[in-house]
């Protein structure tokens, strides 16, 4: 007699929820680069005591700000300001994606 046994387990049917990332890609001089984020405020541009140096004669000493923000329904996302976080703006201001911005939910 063939018995067939069951190999029914519920915890092998819960999956762990997936790691939600985010990431930055641009590029500049010294190509495509990706950046997982996860602080809370990122300085970009070209002095070397940026977090995410810009190589690029386009691009000012301190061109840009990444911003994490909470929204009203608790979702985590991440902005891009043009300058600093003192107001000072970039000379040629950001781009994503061939158009102007000075602030962009990324």
């Amino acid at each position: 007699m063939n018995q067939t046994t069951n190999s029914y387990c519920p915890d092998t049917l819960m999956a762990a929820p997936p790691k939600f990332s985010h990431l930055l890609v641009f590029e500049d001089a010294k190509g495509r680069r990706v950046v997982e984020l996860s602080k809370d405020t990122y300085s970009l541009g070209r002095q070397l005591q940026n977090d995410l140096i810009l190589y690029s004669k386009h691009a000012s000493r301190r061109h840009a700000t990444i911003v994490k923000k909470l929204d009203s329904d608790n979702q985590m996302s991440y902005w891009i300001y043009d300058g600093d976080m003192e107001g000072n703006k970039s000379y040629n201001g950001v781009f994503i994606n061939k158009h102007q911005f000075s602030s962009y939910q990324l």
